[in-house]
C-alpha cells in the first residue's frame, strides 16, 4: 500500500459567535494516498467545504480558527510549518477546484492571463512554453476553440464555462493532490462526464490524489475509491465506496441514499426534519432526532467511530 500523502487527525474548525467560537466541524480523520479519490459527501452545511479549505490552509481571519491534532503533507508537518508551508504547497503540489468560479477568478484579467499566473507561479514550466500550455489545458476540458476563451474576462464566460477554467487551472500544474469542491455542479450533463474523466486522467498519468467534495452519491459510487459520509460536522461514517454505499451501515448514509432520484420510478424519500443548529450541544447522537431507530440509548450517548470490517461507522446500531 502506498504511503499517505495527507494524514488529518482530529481537525477541528470553530467559528466566532458573538464573544465565543462555536464548532463547526469536529474530529475530523482523514488520509489519502497517491492516485486515490476520496469522495466527501454529505448535505449542505455538512461541513464538506470547510473541511476542504482548511486543507489548503485557507480557513482563517478573527471569525475562524483551526487546530487539529495531526496535519502532514507527505513528510510536511503542517502544524509545525503554519502558513509558510501551505504557501510553499499551494498552486504547486496542491490545487483546489472552488465551488463558485464567478467568485475564484479574477473579473479584471482575461481567462489565459490567469492560466500563465498559474503556471508560472507553480515553478515547473518555463516562459517559453506558456502560450500553448494554457490552451492545451483549455482544450484538455472540452473547450473547442480555446483561443477565444482565453482571450475572454471571466464574466463573459457562463458558469459552466468559468467552471471548466477552473478545473484547467488546477490540473494544468499538475498537482500531487487536487481538492474538488463540487467540481460539476453548474455543468450540463456532457461536460460534467467530460471534466470528470479529465480528473481521472490525470490521476492515472501523473498519480494525482483526489478529495472529491460532492452531495451526489451517485457519482461518487462511480468515481470514488473510498467515500467519508460528513453530518453536522463530523464524519459518521467513512470505507470503500462500493461497500458504503451498496449496504450503509449508518442510517444517515442509508437516508441519503433513499433521497437520490432513480430511473427505475421508485419514489424519492426525503429525510425528514433538518441538521441541528448547535450540533456540539447535544448530549446523544446528533442524527437521533431524525433517526428512524432512536431509542434511549441514541438520546443519552454520542457513539464513538467504530472500526468494522474495514469500515468506520458512528452507529448505537451498526451494522
Amino acid at each position: 500500500m502506498n504511503p499517505a500523502l495527507l494524514q488529518v487527525h482530529d481537525l477541528h474548525i470553530e467559528a466566532r459567535a458573538g464573544a465565543a467560537f462555536r464548532p463547526v466541524v469536529m474530529g475530523v480523520d482523514l488520509v489519502l494516498r497517491p492516485g486515490e479519490v476520496l469522495g466527501l459527501a454529505g448535505e449542505s452545511g455538512s461541513g464538506k467545504t470547510l473541511t476542504a479549505l482548511a486543507l489548503m490552509g485557507l480557513v482563517s481571519g478573527p471569525g475562524l480558527r483551526v487546530r487539529a491534532a495531526g496535519l502532514r503533507f507527505g513528510e510536511l508537518d503542517l502544524r509545525r510549518e503554519g502558513e509558510a508551508g501551505f504557501r510553499a504547497l499551494r498552486g504547486r503540489a496542491m490545487a483546489m477546484v472552488f465551488q463558485d468560479p464567478a467568485a475564484a477568478l479574477d473579473p479584471v484579467f482575461r481567462v489565459g492571463g490567469q492560466l500563465r499566473r498559474a503556471l508560472r507561479n507553480c515553478g515547473k514550466f518555463n516562459r517559453a512554453s506558456e502560450p500553448g500550455l494554457v490552451l492545451a489545458a483549455l482544450a484538455e476540458v472540452g473547450f473547442s476553440e480555446p483561443e477565444v476563451v482565453a482571450r475572454a474576462y471571466p464574466h463573459e464566460l457562463s458558469g459552466g464555462m468559468r467552471q471548466r477554467v477552473l478545473v484547467a487551472m488546477a490540473l494544468a500544474v499538475q498537482p500531487q493532490l487536487l481538492l474538488a469542491d463540487e467540481p460539476t455542479t453548474a455543468l450540463d450533463v456532457s461536460a460534467r462526464s467530460l471534466v470528470l474523466d479529465c480528473l481521472e486522467k490525470a490521476r492515472l498519468e501523473h498519480g494525482m490524489a483526489v478529495l472529491l467534495v460532492s452531495h451526489d452519491l451517485s457519482m461518487l459510487a462511480r468515481r470514488a475509491d473510498r467515500v467519508a459520509v460528513m453530518y453536522a460536522g463530523r464524519v459518521i461514517e467513512q470505507g470503500p465506496a462500493a461497500a458504503l454505499l451498496t449496504a450503509p451501515l449508518h442510517p444517515y448514509t442509508r437516508a441519503l441514499l433513499g433521497a437520490v432520484p432513480r430511473l427505475d420510478g421508485r419514489p424519492v424519500a426525503p429525510i425528514p426534519g433538518r441538521p441541528p443548529a448547535r450540533p456540539d450541544l447535544a448530549e446523544g447522537c446528533v442524527f437521533a432526532p431524525r433517526c428512524p431507530r432512536v431509542d434511549g440509548l441514541c438520546l443519552a450517548s454520542n457513539p464513538s467511530l467504530l472500526v468494522l470490517d474495514g469500515r468506520h461507522v458512528a452507529c448505537h446500531h451498526a451494522p
